[in-house]
């Protein structure tokens, strides 16, 4: 009777510790098939534990040991100056570096360096992982004038840009200006029309006609004959010496005119008197004199090598 129950309870015993091991004999068992079948996995790829055998990691994923039971996800470069250094392979992770200039902040994004104040100087430069530090200088040394850490080439070209457009500018300024100032510097010449009705005009050739302007001082009785059929300069249309002071009064071009006039320097000294008419003055004085044709004051600048002035006066011979 005794030994029946010891039996019954050493069923009921080993029974239990079967049910109570037996699970974790499997998975122990497993694990090291799984194991020897995949102990040649490489990086790049993981142990299968479905096939039992080495698989390649899927993309944008990653595995850079031996035997990995799993391939890690590869990391993505989040912000605007955070770029791709390398890109991730199989083997490797991707490798993220901010431009020049910029720092991994604690939540990976980059920051701009930042520059040391005026009586600081650089203790250490800015590297990717750190930001500029920067200390007080010592009393009686200046540090460096703040710079900005990196000096863009965007900037650079803006700049080149700015300044070229600034001098062009001025350059056309300047341009102007001259302009302006050579024709204030010209002078005036007055505009005739011929065919006015409300003033005389006389034909001078078959092809031209110059308005012509009453000569006050034809009406005065000559100083002497005329020279045969040859015109007097005081019968002539009165916009002759018109024109003529026009060209001559700047600059006092007159004087000259007035040595080869035969007038001395007192009486050219007279004439300046007047000013701006002087030549009007000095052309009607010689008027009156016998020979004071209109050929002969041709002739005059003709010897004065005067070019314009002698054609000018050509018109009314």
């Amino acid at each position: 009777m005794r030994a029946g129950k010891l039996g019954f309870l050493y069923f009921i015993v080993s029974l239990w510790v079967r049910t109570l091991f037996s699970p974790f004999d499997v998975v122990e068992a497993r694990e090291k098939t799984i194991y020897a079948l995949g102990s040649g996995c490489r990086p790049g790829t993981f142990v299968n534990s479905i096939v039992l055998g080495c698989q390649t990691c899927p993309n944008r994923t990653f595995s850079d040991k031996y035997n990995a039971t799993k391939c890690s996800i590869c990391k993505e470069c989040f912000g605007k100056r955070n770029k791709i250094a390398q890109a991730c392979t199989l083997t490797s992770n991707t490798i993220c570096k901010c431009q020049d200039g910029f720092y991994f902040n604690d939540f990976l994004y980059c920051l701009k360096c930042k520059p040391c104040k005026r009586r600081h100087g650089v203790k250490q430069n800015c590297s990717a992982t750190s930001d500029t530090v920067c200390e007080r200088c010592e009393k009686n040394v200046t540090g460096p004038k703040p710079v900005d850490p990196v000096a863009t080439t965007s900037t650079t070209w803006l700049q080149i840009i700015l300044y070229g457009i600034v001098g062009l500018l001025v350059i056309l300024i300047i341009a102007l200006g001259l302009v302006c100032w050579r024709k204030k510097k010209r002078p005036r010449k007055v505009v005739r029309k011929p065919g006015n009705c409300d003033e005389p005009s006389t034909r001078t050739n078959s092809t031209e006609i110059i308005e012509a302007v009453e000569n006050p001082y034809s009406s005065l009785p000559f100083i002497s004959g005329r020279q045969g059929t040859e015109k007097m300069l005081r019968d002539v249309a009165y916009t002759l010496i018109n024109d003529l002071a026009q060209d001559l009064n700047p600059q006092n071009r007159w004087k000259q005119l007035g040595g080869y006039l035969n007038f001395d320097s007192t009486q050219i000294g007279n004439f300046a008197i007047d000013g701006q008419n002087a030549t009007q003055t000095m052309l009607q004085e010689w008027g009156q004199k016998d020979g004071a044709t209109v050929v002969a004051l041709q002739r005059t600048f003709g010897s004065m090598k005067w070019r314009k002035e002698e054609r000018m006066v050509g018109k009314y011979v």
